[in-house]
């Protein structure tokens, strides 16, 4: 019986990526989860989804790990974020916000290297291999299409506070706790 590779992320993670740039741009081509799949010999599950923030790419793979016989687990790897990202759900729907309008970037670090940090316990304490990966800027500035939100951040300071991004990383209480051994930037 195969593994599982077990993966998770945003829109450089699902299978069903579209391009909001280029959307007549045909996207069918093999994704990394899948390439990687392939090379280890490993059935994949992708939970990747377009816009997903930390919290939901946390919460689709410890639901997931929590729901399956970890001997049938090969491999788990989270493709983290942005820490601005917002993730939630109302209904049926799971809802996002590439820029969240709520706190500051302290608090969207800290956010996210908890779910680091506990993404790694979990998978420690239940003896389930896992790479974490970071796909893509970990902190990043908004752009022109969310200029209404982005001014709702300007008005909070928070774009003045990009400067200290790298400080709230190495200040979190969580930042020696995570093994960079088992972590790819």
């Amino acid at each position: 019986m195969k593994k599982t590779l077990l993966v998770s992320g945003c829109s450089f993670t699902t299978k069903n990526f579209t391009s909001i740039f280029h959307p007549d741009m045909i996207c069918d081509w093999p994704k990394w989860p899948e390439i990687l799949g392939e090379k280890l010999n490993m059935d994949v599950i992708n939970l990747g989804q377009s816009g997903s923030g930390n919290e939901y790419i946390f919460s689709s793979l410890i639901d997931a790990m929590a729901n399956m016989n970890r001997e049938e687990i090969g491999l788990v790897i989270p493709a983290w974020s942005q820490c601005l990202r917002r993730d939630w759900i109302e209904g049926n729907f799971r809802l996002n916000m590439t820029i969240s309008d709520k706190g500051d970037l302290r608090y969207h670090v800290n956010k996210s290297m908890r779910y680091y940090y506990l993404f790694q316990f979990y998978c420690e304490t239940n003896s389930i291999p896992y790479k974490q990966l970071q796909m893509i800027e970990f902190i990043r500035k908004g752009n022109a299409r969310k200029e209404k939100l982005r001014q709702s951040i300007l008005d909070r300071n928070l774009d003045n506070d990009y400067e200290n991004g790298p400080s709230y990383i190495k200040n979190s209480i969580y930042y020696d706790k995570i093994k960079s051994k088992n972590f790819i930037v």
